[in-house]
Protein backbone atom coordinates (compact mmCIF):
# COMPACT_ATOMS: atom_id res chain seq x y z
CA UNK A 1 0.00 0.00 0.00
CA UNK A 2 1.39 3.39 -0.96
CA UNK A 3 0.64 7.04 -0.24
CA UNK A 4 -2.00 7.32 -2.95
CA UNK A 5 -3.95 4.35 -1.60
CA UNK A 6 -3.76 5.65 1.98
CA UNK A 7 -4.82 9.13 0.84
CA UNK A 8 -7.82 7.81 -1.09
CA UNK A 9 -8.89 5.56 1.78
CA UNK A 10 -8.70 8.37 4.37
CA UNK A 11 -10.32 10.95 2.08
CA UNK A 12 -13.24 8.60 1.36
CA UNK A 13 -13.71 7.80 5.04
CA UNK A 14 -13.37 11.45 6.16
CA UNK A 15 -15.35 13.04 3.33
CA UNK A 16 -18.19 13.93 5.70
CA UNK A 17 -15.72 15.96 7.78
CA UNK A 18 -15.23 18.29 4.79
CA UNK A 19 -11.43 18.25 5.05
CA UNK A 20 -8.80 17.66 2.36
CA UNK A 21 -6.27 14.96 3.21
CA UNK A 22 -2.62 14.88 2.09
CA UNK A 23 -0.24 12.07 3.04
CA UNK A 24 3.54 11.70 3.10
CA UNK A 25 5.23 8.41 3.99
CA UNK A 26 8.74 8.70 5.42
CA UNK A 27 10.34 5.42 6.54
CA UNK A 28 8.21 4.00 9.35
CA UNK A 29 6.33 7.25 9.91
CA UNK A 30 3.28 8.64 8.19
CA UNK A 31 2.56 12.39 8.06
CA UNK A 32 -1.04 13.42 7.42
CA UNK A 33 -2.19 16.99 6.75
CA UNK A 34 -5.91 17.79 7.15
CA UNK A 35 -6.92 21.14 5.65
CA UNK A 36 -10.21 22.79 6.58
CA UNK A 37 -11.96 25.75 4.98
CA UNK A 38 -11.91 29.18 6.60
CA UNK A 39 -14.79 29.54 9.07
CA UNK A 40 -15.41 25.78 9.21
CA UNK A 41 -15.30 24.26 12.71
CA UNK A 42 -13.45 20.94 13.04
CA UNK A 43 -13.16 18.65 16.06
CA UNK A 44 -9.53 17.63 15.58
CA UNK A 45 -9.60 15.10 18.41
CA UNK A 46 -12.48 13.21 16.75
CA UNK A 47 -10.78 13.51 13.36
CA UNK A 48 -7.56 12.07 14.83
CA UNK A 49 -9.44 9.10 16.31
CA UNK A 50 -11.11 8.34 12.96
CA UNK A 51 -7.77 8.50 11.14
CA UNK A 52 -6.13 6.18 13.70
CA UNK A 53 -8.97 3.65 13.43
CA UNK A 54 -8.84 3.71 9.63
CA UNK A 55 -5.06 3.22 9.52
CA UNK A 56 -5.37 0.21 11.81
CA UNK A 57 -8.09 -1.21 9.56
CA UNK A 58 -5.86 -0.72 6.51
CA UNK A 59 -2.95 -2.39 8.42
CA UNK A 60 -0.54 0.25 7.18
CA UNK A 61 2.98 -0.99 8.11
CA UNK A 62 4.06 2.04 10.13
CA UNK A 63 4.94 2.57 13.77
CA UNK A 64 4.13 6.24 14.22
CA UNK A 65 1.89 8.72 12.45
CA UNK A 66 1.47 12.48 12.90
CA UNK A 67 -1.66 14.46 12.06
CA UNK A 68 -1.47 18.19 11.33
CA UNK A 69 -4.52 20.42 11.05
CA UNK A 70 -4.53 23.76 9.29
CA UNK A 71 -6.77 26.30 7.58
CA UNK A 72 -6.64 26.24 3.77
CA UNK A 73 -4.29 28.97 2.56
CA UNK A 74 -2.47 29.21 5.92
CA UNK A 75 1.30 28.78 5.97
CA UNK A 76 1.45 27.01 9.32
CA UNK A 77 -0.56 24.28 11.06
CA UNK A 78 -2.93 25.19 13.89
CA UNK A 79 -3.05 21.71 15.43
CA UNK A 80 -0.78 18.69 15.72
CA UNK A 81 -0.91 15.28 17.36
CA UNK A 82 1.30 12.21 17.20
CA UNK A 83 -0.10 8.70 17.47
CA UNK A 84 0.85 5.05 17.14
CA UNK A 85 -0.86 2.12 15.43
CA UNK A 86 -1.58 -1.23 17.04
CA UNK A 87 -1.09 -3.83 14.28
CA UNK A 88 -0.89 -7.64 14.39
CA UNK A 89 2.67 -8.94 14.64
CA UNK A 90 2.44 -10.36 11.13
CA UNK A 91 1.60 -6.92 9.77
CA UNK A 92 4.36 -5.27 11.78
CA UNK A 93 7.02 -7.62 10.42
CA UNK A 94 5.78 -7.57 6.85
CA UNK A 95 7.98 -5.47 4.61
CA UNK A 96 6.60 -3.05 2.14
CA UNK A 97 7.53 -4.00 -1.42
CA UNK A 98 9.51 -1.64 -3.60
CA UNK A 99 9.98 0.94 -0.79
CA UNK A 100 13.43 2.13 0.17
CA UNK A 101 14.80 4.96 2.27
CA UNK A 102 14.04 8.52 1.29
CA UNK A 103 15.48 11.85 2.33
CA UNK A 104 13.07 14.66 1.70
CA UNK A 105 12.35 17.74 3.68
CA UNK A 106 8.92 17.51 5.26
CA UNK A 107 6.70 20.58 5.40
CA UNK A 108 3.07 20.05 6.50
CA UNK A 109 1.93 23.13 4.59
CA UNK A 110 3.46 21.99 1.32
CA UNK A 111 3.37 18.19 0.92
CA UNK A 112 5.20 17.18 -2.26
CA UNK A 113 5.65 13.88 -4.04
CA UNK A 114 8.24 11.63 -2.45
CA UNK A 115 11.12 10.62 -4.69
CA UNK A 116 11.82 7.00 -3.96
CA UNK A 117 15.28 5.47 -4.17
CA UNK A 118 14.77 2.42 -6.34
CA UNK A 119 16.77 -0.50 -7.66
CA UNK A 120 19.78 0.02 -5.37
CA UNK A 121 21.64 -3.19 -4.61
CA UNK A 122 23.76 -2.84 -1.51
CA UNK A 123 25.55 -5.07 0.91
CA UNK A 124 23.22 -5.69 3.91
CA UNK A 125 25.53 -3.75 6.21
CA UNK A 126 25.81 -0.89 3.74
CA UNK A 127 22.06 -0.87 3.33
CA UNK A 128 21.56 -0.65 7.08
CA UNK A 129 24.03 2.20 7.39
CA UNK A 130 22.42 4.07 4.52
CA UNK A 131 18.94 3.60 5.96
CA UNK A 132 20.16 4.77 9.36
CA UNK A 133 21.85 7.82 7.84
CA UNK A 134 18.80 8.76 5.78
CA UNK A 135 16.48 8.28 8.75
CA UNK A 136 18.74 10.39 10.94
CA UNK A 137 18.83 13.14 8.32
CA UNK A 138 15.06 13.14 7.94
CA UNK A 139 14.63 13.26 11.71
CA UNK A 140 17.12 16.13 11.95
CA UNK A 141 15.33 18.06 9.21
CA UNK A 142 11.99 17.54 10.90
CA UNK A 143 13.38 18.59 14.30
CA UNK A 144 14.85 21.76 12.81
CA UNK A 145 11.59 22.59 11.08
CA UNK A 146 9.51 21.83 14.17
CA UNK A 147 11.82 23.86 16.42
CA UNK A 148 11.69 26.81 14.01
CA UNK A 149 7.89 26.69 14.08
CA UNK A 150 7.96 26.63 17.86
CA UNK A 151 10.37 29.57 18.00
CA UNK A 152 8.15 31.58 15.69
CA UNK A 153 5.22 30.83 17.98
CA UNK A 154 7.28 31.82 21.06
CA UNK A 155 8.26 35.12 19.44
CA UNK A 156 4.64 35.90 18.57
CA UNK A 157 3.49 35.04 22.10
CA UNK A 158 6.19 37.24 23.64
CA UNK A 159 5.14 40.09 21.37
CA UNK A 160 1.55 39.73 22.62
CA UNK A 161 2.78 39.66 26.22
CA UNK A 162 4.73 42.91 25.75
CA UNK A 163 1.85 44.77 24.12
CA UNK A 164 0.01 46.92 26.71
CA UNK A 165 -3.69 46.39 27.18
CA UNK A 166 -5.65 49.26 28.77
CA UNK A 167 -9.16 48.42 29.95
CA UNK A 168 -9.91 52.16 30.15
CA UNK A 169 -9.41 52.92 26.46
CA UNK A 170 -11.93 52.28 23.68
CA UNK A 171 -11.56 49.15 21.52
CA UNK A 172 -13.55 48.20 18.45
CA UNK A 173 -15.46 45.01 19.40
CA UNK A 174 -14.71 43.42 16.02
CA UNK A 175 -10.98 44.05 16.49
CA UNK A 176 -11.15 42.67 20.01
CA UNK A 177 -12.84 39.49 18.79
CA UNK A 178 -10.07 39.02 16.24
CA UNK A 179 -7.43 39.57 18.94
CA UNK A 180 -9.18 37.09 21.22
CA UNK A 181 -9.16 34.38 18.56
CA UNK A 182 -5.51 35.09 17.73
CA UNK A 183 -4.32 34.93 21.35
CA UNK A 184 -6.44 31.87 22.08
CA UNK A 185 -4.97 30.10 19.06
CA UNK A 186 -1.42 30.89 20.20
CA UNK A 187 -2.27 29.72 23.72
CA UNK A 188 -3.63 26.38 22.54
CA UNK A 189 -0.53 25.77 20.41
CA UNK A 190 1.79 26.63 23.30
CA UNK A 191 0.07 24.00 25.42
CA UNK A 192 0.69 21.31 22.78
CA UNK A 193 4.49 21.69 22.73
CA UNK A 194 5.82 18.45 24.27
CA UNK A 195 8.52 18.24 26.91
CA UNK A 196 11.17 16.84 24.56
CA UNK A 197 14.85 17.74 24.27
CA UNK A 198 15.60 20.73 21.99
CA UNK A 199 11.89 21.67 21.99
CA UNK A 200 10.75 25.08 23.36
CA UNK A 201 8.79 23.49 26.19
CA UNK A 202 10.14 25.72 29.00
CA UNK A 203 9.60 28.93 27.04
CA UNK A 204 6.08 27.82 26.13
CA UNK A 205 5.18 27.06 29.75
CA UNK A 206 6.43 30.48 30.86
CA UNK A 207 4.12 32.20 28.36
CA UNK A 208 0.93 30.26 29.10
CA UNK A 209 0.07 32.26 32.23
CA UNK A 210 0.60 35.73 30.64
CA UNK A 211 -1.53 34.76 27.64
CA UNK A 212 -4.21 33.38 29.94
CA UNK A 213 -4.28 36.76 31.68
CA UNK A 214 -4.48 38.54 28.32
CA UNK A 215 -7.39 36.34 27.25
CA UNK A 216 -9.25 37.23 30.47
CA UNK A 217 -8.55 40.95 29.89
CA UNK A 218 -9.83 40.77 26.33
CA UNK A 219 -12.95 38.84 27.37
CA UNK A 220 -13.67 41.38 30.11
CA UNK A 221 -13.24 44.34 27.77
CA UNK A 222 -15.16 42.60 24.99
CA UNK A 223 -18.12 42.14 27.33
CA UNK A 224 -18.03 45.85 28.25
CA UNK A 225 -17.75 46.92 24.62
CA UNK A 226 -20.60 44.66 23.49
CA UNK A 227 -22.83 45.91 26.31
CA UNK A 228 -22.07 49.52 25.34
CA UNK A 229 -22.76 48.77 21.67
CA UNK A 230 -26.08 47.18 22.61
CA UNK A 231 -27.03 50.25 24.67
CA UNK A 232 -26.11 52.52 21.77
CA UNK A 233 -28.30 50.46 19.47
CA UNK A 234 -31.26 50.75 21.86
CA UNK A 235 -30.87 54.54 22.14
CA UNK A 236 -30.60 54.89 18.36
CA UNK A 237 -33.79 52.90 17.77
CA UNK A 238 -35.68 55.11 20.26
CA UNK A 239 -34.41 58.21 18.42
CA UNK A 240 -35.58 56.81 15.08
CA UNK A 241 -38.99 56.18 16.63
CA UNK A 242 -39.11 59.76 17.95
CA UNK A 243 -38.38 61.11 14.49
CA UNK A 244 -41.07 58.95 12.91
CA UNK A 245 -43.77 60.12 15.34
CA UNK A 246 -43.86 63.68 13.98
CA UNK A 247 -43.43 62.80 10.32
CA UNK A 248 -47.11 62.33 9.60
CA UNK A 249 -49.84 65.00 9.85
CA UNK A 250 -51.65 66.20 11.83
CA UNK A 251 -48.89 67.17 14.24
CA UNK A 252 -50.85 67.45 17.45
CA UNK A 253 -49.56 68.41 20.89
CA UNK A 254 -49.92 64.77 21.89
CA UNK A 255 -47.51 63.71 19.12
CA UNK A 256 -45.01 66.45 19.96
CA UNK A 257 -45.15 65.48 23.64
CA UNK A 258 -44.55 61.82 22.82
CA UNK A 259 -41.64 62.70 20.52
CA UNK A 260 -40.18 64.94 23.23
CA UNK A 261 -40.34 62.05 25.71
CA UNK A 262 -38.61 59.72 23.24
CA UNK A 263 -35.76 62.17 22.54
CA UNK A 264 -35.27 62.73 26.25
CA UNK A 265 -35.24 58.98 26.89
CA UNK A 266 -32.72 58.40 24.12
CA UNK A 267 -30.35 61.07 25.46
CA UNK A 268 -30.63 59.66 28.98
CA UNK A 269 -29.69 56.17 27.76
CA UNK A 270 -26.74 57.52 25.75
CA UNK A 271 -25.39 59.22 28.87
CA UNK A 272 -25.10 55.80 30.59
CA UNK A 273 -22.57 54.55 28.01
CA UNK A 274 -19.01 54.76 29.40
CA UNK A 275 -16.73 57.21 27.61
CA UNK A 276 -13.98 54.56 27.72
CA UNK A 277 -15.81 52.41 25.15
CA UNK A 278 -15.88 52.44 21.37
CA UNK A 279 -19.64 53.05 21.46
CA UNK A 280 -19.08 55.87 23.98
CA UNK A 281 -17.31 57.93 21.33
CA UNK A 282 -20.34 57.66 19.04
CA UNK A 283 -22.67 58.26 21.98
CA UNK A 284 -21.11 61.67 22.71
CA UNK A 285 -21.80 62.83 19.16
CA UNK A 286 -25.36 61.54 19.30
CA UNK A 287 -25.98 63.25 22.65
CA UNK A 288 -25.23 66.63 21.04
CA UNK A 289 -27.45 65.90 18.05
CA UNK A 290 -30.34 64.42 20.03
CA UNK A 291 -30.23 67.23 22.62
CA UNK A 292 -30.74 69.80 19.86
CA UNK A 293 -33.58 67.77 18.43
CA UNK A 294 -35.13 67.51 21.89
CA UNK A 295 -34.94 71.30 22.34
CA UNK A 296 -36.56 71.86 18.93
CA UNK A 297 -39.38 69.44 19.69
CA UNK A 298 -39.91 71.02 23.11
CA UNK A 299 -40.33 74.44 21.45
CA UNK A 300 -42.75 73.01 18.88
CA UNK A 301 -44.76 71.39 21.68
CA UNK A 302 -45.06 74.74 23.45
CA UNK A 303 -46.31 76.41 20.26
CA UNK A 304 -48.74 73.59 19.55
CA UNK A 305 -50.17 73.73 23.08
CA UNK A 306 -50.81 77.48 22.75
CA UNK A 307 -52.42 77.00 19.32
CA UNK A 308 -54.74 74.33 20.68
CA UNK A 309 -55.45 76.41 23.82
CA UNK A 310 -56.47 79.46 21.69
CA UNK A 311 -58.74 77.25 19.61
CA UNK A 312 -60.34 75.90 22.79
CA UNK A 313 -60.74 79.25 24.58
CA UNK A 314 -62.30 81.05 21.61
CA UNK A 315 -65.12 78.48 21.61
CA UNK A 316 -66.06 79.28 25.21
CA UNK A 317 -68.41 82.11 26.27
CA UNK A 318 -65.46 84.05 27.69
CA UNK A 319 -63.56 83.62 24.46
CA UNK A 320 -66.51 84.83 22.38
CA UNK A 321 -66.87 87.92 24.60
CA UNK A 322 -63.15 88.68 24.23
CA UNK A 323 -63.42 88.32 20.44
CA UNK A 324 -66.31 90.82 20.40
CA UNK A 325 -64.47 93.41 22.49
CA UNK A 326 -61.30 93.09 20.45
CA UNK A 327 -63.21 93.31 17.20
CA UNK A 328 -64.63 96.66 18.31
CA UNK A 329 -61.15 97.81 19.38
CA UNK A 330 -59.69 96.80 16.04
CA UNK A 331 -62.48 98.60 14.15
CA UNK A 332 -61.60 101.82 15.99
CA UNK A 333 -58.63 102.05 13.65
CA UNK A 334 -55.93 101.64 16.32
CA UNK A 335 -52.46 100.41 15.32
CA UNK A 336 -51.11 97.01 16.17
CA UNK A 337 -48.98 98.21 19.06
CA UNK A 338 -51.93 100.03 20.65
CA UNK A 339 -54.09 96.97 20.01
CA UNK A 340 -51.62 94.58 21.67
CA UNK A 341 -51.11 96.92 24.63
CA UNK A 342 -54.85 97.01 25.25
CA UNK A 343 -55.65 93.40 24.34
CA UNK A 344 -53.01 91.56 26.37
CA UNK A 345 -54.01 92.76 29.86
CA UNK A 346 -57.71 92.49 28.93
CA UNK A 347 -57.34 88.83 27.95
CA UNK A 348 -55.19 88.05 30.99
CA UNK A 349 -57.77 89.59 33.29
CA UNK A 350 -60.79 87.84 31.78
CA UNK A 351 -59.43 84.31 31.29
CA UNK A 352 -59.98 81.81 34.09
CA UNK A 353 -56.53 80.72 35.39
CA UNK A 354 -57.81 77.21 36.17
CA UNK A 355 -59.04 76.89 32.59
CA UNK A 356 -55.67 78.00 31.24
CA UNK A 357 -53.85 75.62 33.56
CA UNK A 358 -55.75 72.67 32.13
CA UNK A 359 -54.40 73.61 28.71
CA UNK A 360 -50.83 73.26 30.10
CA UNK A 361 -49.77 76.75 28.99
CA UNK A 362 -48.76 79.96 30.76
CA UNK A 363 -51.41 82.67 31.02
CA UNK A 364 -49.11 85.48 29.92
CA UNK A 365 -47.90 83.55 26.86
CA UNK A 366 -51.45 82.57 25.95
CA UNK A 367 -52.66 86.17 26.23
CA UNK A 368 -49.93 87.46 23.90
CA UNK A 369 -50.45 84.75 21.29
CA UNK A 370 -54.23 85.06 21.48
CA UNK A 371 -54.12 88.83 20.92
CA UNK A 372 -51.73 88.34 17.99
CA UNK A 373 -54.16 85.81 16.55
CA UNK A 374 -57.10 88.21 16.96
CA UNK A 375 -55.16 91.02 15.26
CA UNK A 376 -54.21 88.87 12.27
CA UNK A 377 -57.67 87.37 11.77
CA UNK A 378 -60.80 89.30 10.93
Amino acid sequence: MDEVAVTEALQTDLNLSKVRIQVKWVESQLYILASRNQGQAINYDLLFARIQTRLEQLQVPIAVFTVYGKVSGSQEPEWKRIGTINLPKSSQTKKTSNRTSQAVKFQPQNIKKIQYIKNIRLHPKQGFLLAFAVSSMILAIWLVWERSQQQELIDQAQSIKKQPFDLNRPYNPDTLEGDRQNVNGKLLRLKTIPNFPVFAYAEAQSLISPLDIRINQINQKLQIERSAANTLDIATKIAVNAEAIIQNSPQTAQKWRLAQTKWLESVAILKTIPNSTFAGIQAQEKIKDYSMRYAAVKLQLKKQLITEAISFVLKTDTGMAIQSEMRDLKNSKVGKIEFMNACTPFVSFNLDPSLVKKQQVELSALAVEMCSYLWNNK
